[in-house]
């Protein structure tokens, strides 16, 4: 195992990230860009507690 510092979680989703990625940011919320070699998963970058907390409720409901 190599050791590994990172601001950033990759999330898989089980499905194209692109549409919920697109769906997040018409939310007002970024996050990382589409990796062509991970389509199904999505890099979010952490963030302050109220940021994730914007995240999250944004995520929920695109996912939903």
């Amino acid at each position: 195992m190599i050791p590994t510092e990172t601001n950033f979680v990759m999330a898989a989703l089980g499905r194209d990230a692109g549409p919920v990625i697109e769906a997040l940011g018409e939310r007002g919320v970024q996050v990382g860009r589409r990796f062509p070699s991970m389509p199904k998963h999505l890099r979010v970058t952490l963030g302050t507690p109220s940021e994730m907390e914007t995240f999250l409720n944004a995520f929920r409901a695109v996912i939903a």
